[in-house]
This record gives structure tokens, sequence and C-alpha cells, in this order.
């Protein structure tokens, strides 16, 4: 259940194609949906009581990815603001290699502007789910596959084991689409026998060659993608130096190590906050999510997005299989001496500002709570994306399929059991593309995979999808 397989159940209702929601079964395996998109709701401080929303996965999106901007703006209408105060061209607001995009990228926003999270338009679609009557199991786990079984008294075409609870039961279906990761469906028993091994190799295929830019400058991916946000009830980057936008260092993923060995790659315009704009009638503060420089202003800085140096990170991930991690002050220890050390970090890095604006960094008080995201690489529970990045032209022989390119490895991805077994399969992992490009992330692909699914099927676009974006990423790539 997360973005292709709740917006999959989600059109097949709309469009009509299943009359009767009851049909439509969710199965997830964890608490939660939303999968890569992990939208946190944390309060830093209980007394004081406020929720922020902090993103440990996918959390912004440029319109110009119709999917998902045509369904969060045209059909869900959500409110949205652009996630750099600027509101830049998308492709300059991010110093990265390549990247396609560039209408300025846009963030969920509630009616008071603070981050909404990205997993809110998920969540809109689950509920318009539930309350036509759709059947959604969370804590249920896909650990089998076969052929056949029965369904109401007629024939389905799969058999699938579920696992819940340490309990295990046999669900049949006769159109199943599988929203899995590739380190989950390779998992799953049968799995392997009913793709055959060309199918297989090229599912089990992962690549992460880097751009050239990358690569001059030795940067080796870790096992892991981590992202880290800081509270501090004073945030000093706004209410002291006025920074509202940019990141530090410049360069996108790259970070630097401070003399106490704290690495940080920070973006100041991402995390939640809170800035004072007045007051009300009876004297109490009036809050926005914008950022005001200079402003009393509190909540979240990105210290760290990064997919190498993540060592100081990772080490408080307890269980590989749970992404998050909260290091508080109050838990003492090793979790209140990293926020100091992470403070320290901070204050080294932005000493120089602080100084020509005459303000001692001994007046700002650490940081309370550090939300930290790891996503693994080394295929053991929760994963990042493990899409195929190749050098030109080598993509049949990084994955050792004669003949593989870019359109077939779609085709055979999206029906990895035969196009005529009623099984599709959606996840931001099954993306080859060559390394200086970057297409399809922040579950534009994953939702790209799901619209040619509901086209195999016989489901007409959507009325509110861009016409020429639909013909050239559904109709053309399944040619």
């Amino acid at each position: 259940a997360g973005w292709a397989g709740v917006y999959f159940a989600y059109r097949l209702l709309e469009s009509g194609h299943v009359v009767n929601a009851s049909d439509i079964c969710l199965f997830e395996k964890s608490p939660r949906f939303g999968g890569r998109t992990f939208s946190h709701h944390v309060i830093p401080d209980v007394a004081e009581g406020d929720t922020y929303v902090t993103e440990l996965g996918a959390y912004r999106f440029s319109p110009d990815m119709h999917l998902p901007g045509d369904l969060i703006l045209n059909k869900l209408k959500l409110e949205t603001e652009c996630w750099d105060p600027g509101c830049p061209d998308a492709a300059e607001a991010l110093d990265m290699p390549a990247f396609n995009y560039h209408a300025p990228l846009q963030k969920l926003v509630d009616v008071y502007t603070e981050n909404r999270g990205y997993g809110s338009a998920i969540e809109a679609m689950i509920m318009q789910l539930q309350e036509n009557g759709a059947r959604i199991f969370l804590g249920h786990k896909l650990v089998g596959l076969q052929k056949g079984g029965r369904r109401d008294g007629g024939e389905g075409n799969f058999t699938l084991t579920i696992e819940t609870g340490g309990d295990r039961r046999a669900v049949s279906s006769t159109k199943l689409f599988l929203n899995l990761p590739r380190v989950s469906l390779r998992d799953v028993k049968g799995a392997r026998e009913l793709m055959g091994e060309t199918v297989f190799s090229a599912f089990n295929c992962t690549r992460m060659d880097l751009p050239e830019s990358f690569a001059k400058k030795n940067i080796v991916p870790q096992e892991a993608l981590v992202k880290s946000y800081a509270y501090y009830e004073d945030a000093w980057w706004i209410s002291k130096l006025g920074i509202t936008d940019g990141s530090f260092p410049k360069e996108e993923f790259i970070p630097i190590v401070t003399k106490n060995g704290v690495p940080i790659s920070l973006h100041y315009n991402d995390g939640p906050v809170k800035c004072k704009t007045g007051e009300d009638e009876e004297g109490k503060p009036i809050w926005t999510g914008r950022f005001v420089p200079y402003a009393e202003c509190k909540g979240f800085l990105q210290t760290f997005y990064s997919f190498t140096n993540v060592s100081w990170y990772d080490r408080f991930q307890k269980d590989p299989r749970e992404p998050l991690v909260e290091v508080r002050k109050e838990h003492g220890g090793v979790e209140a001496e990293a926020l100091s050390q992470l403070h320290d970090a901070m204050m080294e890095t932005h000493s120089e500002l602080f100084r020509k604006r005459n303000i001692s960094t001994d007046s700002i008080p650490p940081p309370s709570v550090m939300v930290i995201s790891v996503w693994r690489r080394d295929h053991i529970g929760s994963t990042a994306p493990t899409k195929v990045y190749y050098r030109k032209g080598m993509l049949a022989s990084a994955c050792g399929v004669e003949g593989l390119t870019e359109k077939s490895y779609a085709q055979m991805l999206l029906t990895p059991f035969g196009t005529d077994a009623g099984v599709f399969l959606a996840n931001n992992d099954y993306r080859a593309t060559e390394a200086e490009q970057m297409y399809g992330d922040w579950a534009e692909e994953s939702l790209l995979m799901s619209e040619r699914a509901l086209a195999t099927m016989g489901v007409e676009k959507p009325g509110w999808l861009n016409a020429t974006y639909y013909q050239e990423e559904v109709v053309k790539q399944m040619m």
C-alpha cells in the first residue's frame, strides 16, 4: 500500500472499472501506508504539544511530473506551496546531475501553510477507498505465490499466501497488482519460478553507475540512504541569520565532515517550521509554516541527506526493517551527546555568519530532538530505491540480459509472470536509466507503471491527467 498500490486501487474505483469496491483488497505488511513515502508526525516537546510533519522518504514533486502532480493538484485538489520559498526552476533549485524537470518543486501544506506531508495524498485516496467499501488489511505480508486457485466458486489466476500475526491464509485473485520493492518480491516463495530465468535476471539487476561529476569526486555510495532533521526551539538559521533557502555545502548529497567528525549536508528550507506573524485578540501567537526572515521561529532543519558518510547517523538504527529513528536529549547518554555534537557542527560551520551579525554562538541552545530515516542498500529491511543506473549503452551487459533496452526492461517488469497472467508489478525500483539522467523519482515511476497496468486492462486515461504526458509516458512505452 505505497503510492502505486493505493493509486491502482483508487483508479479502479474512480474509473468505474470496478463497480463494487468490496472487490478491491489491499494488503500491506507494515502497520502504515506509504512505503518509502513516510510523513512522520513528531512532537518535540510533549508539554508544549506542537506537532510537526517530518518527511522521512519522498516529499516533494515538480508539476512537470504529471504523476503525481496532476493527481494532487487537479484531482485531489490538495494545497501546495513552493518547496523553495523563491519558487526557482526545479533544475536550478537542485544542484544535481541532469535533473529533468523545471516547474518549481512543491510540498503539500495545510490551511496554516504548515507542512502537511507528502503521505497526505496517499491518505486522501485511502479515505475515499474506505468510504466506498474497499477492504484494507494492514500487517498482512505476502509470503507465497502460485498459479491457480478458487475465488467465490470460480477459478482464480493466482493463490497468494498471506501471513499475519504468525498465521497464514490462502487468498485467490483474478487480478493481482504487486506494489513490492525488489528485496520484498525476491523473498516471496514461488516468485522466481513464475518469472523464469530471463525475467528474473532483469528483475534482480541492480546497478549504480554514478554520474561523471560524482565519480570525479570519488564518491562511493554506502549501505544506506540517510536523512536527518534536528529540532531547534530557536530556528536560528531563520531568526538569527535570515537564511530561508539554499544548501550547505552547495553540492547536493555530498556532505562535509566537521572538526568533531559529524558529517553534514544541510538544506535550509527543508524541514517543517513555525514562524510567528503576530498575536490574536487574546494575545496568543499566530504561527505560519512559511519562512519569515528574522522572525521568531522554531522547527526542524535538515542536517543531513546523503548516501555517503552515513555511519554517524545510521548507528542509531536498531531494526533494519524500521527506517524511523528518534534521538532525544531527554534520553540522555549517547543520544544527548550526539545532539550536542551535531550542534557543535552547526555552530562551527556558521560561526562566521554569526560573527558578522555580532551574535555569540553560545547564545544558541542545542537541538532537543533529531529525527533520522535510514533506507538501506544492503538488501535488508526497508530499502532505498535500487534502480538501475547504467553507463550509456551498457544496460544489457550490466544486467546480463542480451538485447535488453530501457523499454523492454520496463515492459518485462510490468508483467513479470507473462503478459497474459493478469499480474502487474510496480515500484520505483524498476526504473532503468542512464547514469547522467534523473527520471522517475518521488513515486513518478511507480505511478506510471500503475497507469500502464490500468491501460493494459482497458482503463482509459483519466480526464485530469495531461494528455501529452500520458501519450509519451504510458501509450508509447507500451508499444
